[in-house]
């Protein structure tokens, strides 16, 4: 074979290649199934948030439900406040997992953001409110977060709030935090990969492969490179929060966080800082026949360690007999409606509670 039908051939075969390639990024996008751009998360501890800063994206992780995100220079979503803290001002840190994120609603409409916004309103423009929370966030994760670096923004008092998985998310044999800098730290010492993936990193064929190589990961014990995610898999399932017998494992991991909870109030305390705790109901609790199992029992045990305690449910019920609260059948979390309801019932029990009064 001559030189030009071989240079030929590959032509032919790299075309060939290119143009199944360009034909599969059309089909993933015209079928909505893949996403294209997404919020990046790594670890850093030059910044006080939890994410990558300085994006501003249309995330389309779920194409179905495209969101507008934008984080700071600080690493977490809203406008960055001073560090350190102005003399006057009171500022509340509210700490949770994708909740606390905002995952798939826009700029201005995350629960931190509507919280700040409706107890300004009340109270003045010295409060402030700062949100920061990252999916698959846990209490473990959320009190790292502040012993390491949430220090740094001098809250007076701190907002958890709790998604009904995150007792189960405490039977990860890593929590996702830990899990976040091990990523990152490979990252770090793989540049040349990274710049390699950083061309195609928004396509849609990208993503879809990544996606797969996430799954094998999970199913399989090959050794495929990077870090490792099973060890993100719990080991009790987050349903059982709703069954109304729990198993002695569930059972564990519940004492466990209780425990966790009583632990922050006091580590709090001793900072002179206050805690605010937010139980945040699934969907399918909407429904009057729920027996709500979950929430009696987390605030028996919030009782029993004296912290103050919104349950949002019960707004979000009568709210729900006229609007749509939920982002249902594409996700399960809430949209902005949602989260301005349960803002309003944790800016209530903020105004009653006094504590921005006296400072």
């Amino acid at each position: 074979m001559t030189l030009r039908k071989k240079l030929l051939f590959l032509a032919v075969i790299y075309g060939t290649l290119l143009l199944g390639l360009v034909a599969a990024e059309v089909a993933l996008r015209f079928s909505k199934s893949e996403t294209t751009t997404r919020l990046r998360y790594a670890y850093s501890p030059d910044v006080v948030g939890e994410f990558l800063p300085n994006q501003s994206l249309y995330d389309t992780r779920k194409p179905r439900v495209k969101w507008k995100v934008t984080i700071n220079v600080e690493g977490y979503r809203g406008r960055p406040v001073a560090v350190p803290k102005p003399r006057g001002v009171y500022r509340l840190l509210v700490l949770g997992d994708s909740l606390v994120e905002g995952s798939y609603v826009d700029d201005g409409s995350t629960l931190a953001e509507r919280l700040e916004a409706l107890l300004r309103r009340s109270l003045g423009d010295r409060i402030e409110v700062v949100g920061i929370g990252r999916a698959g966030y846990t209490i473990t994760d959320e009190m790292d977060y502040l012993r390491e670096k949430g220090h740094r923004l001098d809250p007076d008092a701190v907002v958890l709030v709790s998604a009904l998985n995150d007792v189960a998310d405490l039977s990860r044999p890593i929590q996702y935090r830990a899990f976040l800098k091990l990523a990152t730290g490979y990252e770090k010492r793989h540049p040349i990969l990274q710049a390699l993936i950083e061309p195609v990193r928004n396509t849609a064929v990208y993503n879809f492969l990544y996606r797969k190589w996430v799954l094998l990961r999970l199913k399989t014990s090959l050794d495929l490179g990077t870090v490792d995610p099973r060890p993100l898999r719990e080991r009790v399932s987050y349903t059982e929060a709703r069954n109304a017998e729990w198993t002695p494992d569930y059972w564990g991991y519940f004492r466990r966080y209780c425990e966790l909870l009583g632990g922050f109030q006091r580590e709090l305390g001793a900072q002179n800082r206050r805690l605010l705790y937010v139980v945040f109901p699934d969907v399918e609790q909407l429904a009057p026949s729920d027996p709500l199992i979950s929430q009696r029992r987390l605030k028996e045990c919030t009782a029993s360690h004296r912290i103050p305690t919104v349950d949002p449910l019960p707004a979000l019920r009568a709210a729900s007999r006229t609007e749509k609260l939920f982002l249902l059948p594409h996700d399960r979390h809430p949209n902005a409606a949602g989260y301005r309801v349960a803002a309003e019932a944790i800016a209530e029990e903020v105004v009653r509670l006094g504590w921005a009064r006296s400072q």
